[in-house]
This record gives C-alpha cells, structure tokens and sequence, in this order.
C-alpha cells in the first residue's frame, strides 16, 4: 500500500470493540463486505471473509437490498440470519434450517415452511398467514 491509501481491515471487527460484541462485529464485516460488492466498490478492494456464511446466498442478499418476495430458500443453512421486518411473502424455505432466526416483523404470508427447522426461532410479531 502506497502512503495514501488507508487500510480498513473489516474483519477485524470480529474481534470486538467497545460496544461491539465479536457476534455483532461478524455480523457487520459481512453487511461491510456484502454492500461494497453491491454497490460496485470492489475494484482495489480485497474482501476476504474465511468460513461460510448465509450471506453467500445470493437470493438472501437480494433480500437485503428490498427483493424478498418469491425467493427459494429450500434447504438452506440460515441459522440465525436476521430477518426482522422482512417482506417475504410467497417465500419457499422448504426444509431450510432457520433454528435461532430472527423473524420478528416479518411479512411471511404464504411462505412454505414444510420440514423447516425453527428451533428457536422468534416470529414475534410476525404474519404467518397461509403460511
């Protein structure tokens, strides 16, 4: 790196800051490295984020940027991802594990949840209608 270039090491955010548990510092190096990408700010720019994640679904990132609605889920590891308020009506996630997922707010109007996991999951508020 040349004396005019800073480095922002997102994934260090993992490691936690004041304020910012190590979960909660994951969960923003992925938002970081999910909108970079979408927003066409890759050039020059290493992302690098070891391990999976849900967020290489392509469909679940689509839902981040508005675009829920009649996506496939289908078995689908999405433990823990956060979904609160989200518009998924129509969505499948026929057999996907959402155990622990937060759910809460979200349109899920006839979503097909056949054989899902939801250990644990938290549909406070949630519409569950024809689902």
């Amino acid at each position: 790196m040349d004396s005019n270039t800073q480095e922002l090491v997102i994934t260090k955010l993992e490691q936690g800051l004041p304020a910012i548990t190590p979960a909660f510092g994951a969960a923003l190096a992925e938002a970081c490295a999910v909108c970079l990408a979408d927003l066409g700010h890759a050039q020059g720019v290493e992302l690098i984020r070891p391990g999976t994640t849900y967020l290489q679904n392509a469909n679940l990132r689509e839902w981040l940027v508005g675009q829920g609605q009649h996506k496939n889920f289908d078995r689908q590891d999405l433990r823990g991802v956060n979904l609160k308020g989200a518009n998924l009506v129509d969505a499948s996630f026929i057999g996907a594990d959402l155990s622990e997922a937060h759910l809460q707010g979200a349109d899920l109007s006839r979503a097909k949840l056949a054989q899902a996991q939801l250990d644990g999951t938290d549909f406070t508020g949630a519409t569950l209608t024809g689902a």
